[in-house]
């Protein structure tokens, strides 16, 4: 058991490393689609969980698809904060960890019911489900985040002109 958190730790720290990569190039574009292989690798463990190599694998690769997205959403609520409400930069900082202790109470309780209501391995394919529907919130505030910005960037286009025009 040692070994497999050991694997765990190894395999977070190289995750957290590509996740702050990600997040300087358009991590939020990203994300979207880091859900979706979450969902395809909790899944994957339903299958894998008979092997003891496809489990250390699927393992593994939860460990790289989970700290991928810490940096992408602090960077996000920061830039959120600037842009928006610039006095809440530092509330906007602590947001992350908010997130991910909320996101793990809920877990914890969809996967106590799970496990109470179904089998124990059931867990993988319902976190995957989960993971489904994250990448669709994700689709929807990346979409509703593009019209935005393209609106500011037309009004900030007319105020030129207009601007222009009066001179």
């Amino acid at each position: 058991m040692s070994l497999v958190f050991l694997l765990y730790g190894v395999v977070s720290i190289f995750s957290t490393l590509i996740g702050g990569k990600l997040a300087t190039r358009n991590g939020m574009g990203k994300i979207r689609y880091v859900f979706l292989a979450q969902a395809v690798i909790l899944a994957s463990l339903y299958v894998s969980s008979g092997s003891l190599i496809g489990g250390l694998v699927s393992i593994s690769f939860i460990a790289l698809i989970v700290y991928l997205m810490n940096s992408t959403m602090q960077l996000y609520f920061i830039d959120w904060a600037d842009q928006h409400v610039p006095e809440a930069r530092d509330l906007a900082s602590s947001l992350t960890s908010v997130a991910v202790n909320v996101g793990i109470a809920i877990g914890s309780a969809l996967g106590g019911f799970v496990t109470t209501n179904m089998k124990l391995i059931d867990v993988s394919w319902f976190g995957g489900i989960v993971a489904i529907v994250a990448a669709v919130l994700a689709f929807i505030n990346y979409g509703l985040e593009r019209g935005a910005r393209k609106a500011n960037q037309e009004e900030d286009g007319l105020q030129g002109q207009y601007e222009a025009k009066t001179l």
